[in-house]
């Protein structure tokens, strides 16, 4: 890409126009309804995504963010363009980077670094770049952030936020007003790379001695705002041919490993990275003794749990395993996911879908199925649990009036999906029953 629209008038001019085209097929909806309300959702939101896309920055990453809440309000086929905007990147020239660089940095600290032109990965809000430290010869990446992506945040969510209530795609009973609110609070941690960097450095002090995973540190002197400097990493994408060709112990260790931190995050830190995709992690194989480690990048995404969710949410998940229905829903109903005086086939659901989503670590209870191998393992890779959990939940929604979920759960959610994701690649087969009882046991007394 040559160049982002910067100007509040230019990306106010597009969604201007976009907030028409979205705004005359819901009214040409509302006069002559679509048979299939789907097909309907679904053109919208392709219609959105696409200007998204091509827009890149805060609109983007608003896109990507309401993707999170459309898993539960909207259809699997309309969601799906939503969620393609997180692969949708194309890189920015190398003419527009160099400027934020020598801008952010001043000359002598830009002169002191050789940076490669052709940058190594690419996102809503930034790209990095290869780099060498010429002094000392540390290889480094450096995250750039694009150009008028800081300014554009509150007209960008004011003016999207009026599109989605023109377009008519998320139900009344959503609170759209909320929900932006969160997208952009998100949004305003994620482009202050000082923030990152701290928290890159608290991570980095909480694993350092933890040979399951590789941190990068931090190089405040080359950092700002708007640039992140960390050393650079070598390792293997989740999906590539070195990672499938390890032997299942290896894949095993690293999904526990994966699973560990995740737990951890969730009780032990009390702060999660709610950013799971898979570009977020790399292998790191040594060649000589075949040891792997997971690496953990990309900390913009940090949240803290709360504890008056926390506790209740520990409780949930100890129940669930437990199949312990009367304290799922009492915890349930303190996190707001149910009420007191809400019908009981709705809390048998609910209790229900709990226990689906514990599945993995009930394996000895499990019915013999296709993601269950002969010696009682649990296949990751054959498992179609996120379907049927979207297929359940998607019941309630029907049958049931809507609620916004705990805004805290819409980001644990994402995490979960993509630690299923994460360990469905990796071709995790386990039987982890007593694994989990042991570790939630550690963390929860």
């Amino acid at each position: 890409m040559k160049k982002i629209k910067k100007s509040s008038f230019g990306r106010g001019l597009s969604i201007a126009k976009l907030g028409f085209k979205t705004g005359v097929k819901a009214a040409g909806n509302y006069i002559a309804p679509n048979k299939n309300n789907d097909d309907y959702l679904s053109d919208q939101i392709e219609t959105i995504a696409k200007e998204l896309g091509e827009l890149k920055g805060t609109m983007m990453k608003i896109g990507q963010g309401l993707s999170m809440y459309g898993e539960h309000f909207l259809p699997e086929k309309a969601n799906t363009f939503l969620k393609s905007l997180q692969y949708q990147s194309p890189p920015l020239d190398w003419e527009s980077i160099e400027t934020t660089i020598e801008k952010e940095l001043g000359l002598k600290a830009s002169s002191e670094l050789e940076i490669e032109e052709t940058a190594i990965a690419s996102a809503s809000l930034g790209q990095v770049h290869k780099a060498t430290i010429k002094k000392t010869g540390e290889v480094i990446a450096l995250k750039v952030q694009y150009p008028g992506v800081d300014s554009a945040i509150r007209s960008d969510v004011k003016n999207l936020k009026r599109v989605f209530s023109i377009a008519k795609i998320f139900p009344s009973e959503m609170k759209l007003d909320s929900i932006f609110e969160e997208i952009k609070m998100m949004l305003y941690q994620e482009i202050d790379y000082k923030i990152e960097l701290e928290w890159t450095k608290t991570v980095y002090e909480n694993l350092k001695d933890d040979d399951r995973y590789i941190v990068p540190k931090v190089y405040p002197e080359y950092s700002t705002a708007k640039i992140l400097a960390t050393s650079f990493i070598d390792g293997h994408t989740i999906d590539s041919p070195k990672v499938k060709a390890l032997t299942q112990e290896k894949k095993n260790e690293l999904s526990y490993s994966f699973l560990s931190h995740y737990l951890n995050e969730l009780f032990l830190y009390h702060v999660v990275q709610t950013d799971p995709h898979l570009g977020n992690y790399r292998i790191n194989i040594d060649e000589k003794t075949q040891k792997c480690r997971l690496v953990l990048f990309d900390f913009g995404a940090m949240r803290q749990v709360p504890e008056h969710f926390e506790r209740p949410f520990k409780n949930i998940i100890q129940a669930a395993l437990e199949n312990n229905k009367e304290n799922v829903i009492k915890f349930g109903i303190e996190l707001g996911y149910l009420k007191t005086d809400d019908k009981e086939d709705l809390k048998e659901r609910y209790f229900q879908l709990c226990r689906m989503i514990t599945e993995p670590f009930r394996v000895n209870e499990l019915e013999p199925s296709a993601c269950i191998s002969e010696n009682n393992e649990y296949i990751w890779k054959k498992s179609d649990l996120p379907m049927r959990v979207a297929k359940a939940g998607t019941e309630v929604a029907k049958n049931y009036k809507l609620r916004t979920p705990p805004k805290e759960s819409i980001f644990l959610d994402r995490k979960l999906g993509g630690t299923f994701v994460f360990l469905s690649v990796l071709d995790f087969k386990a039987n982890a029953d007593d694994w989990i009882k042991d570790k939630l046991k550690a963390l929860l007394s």
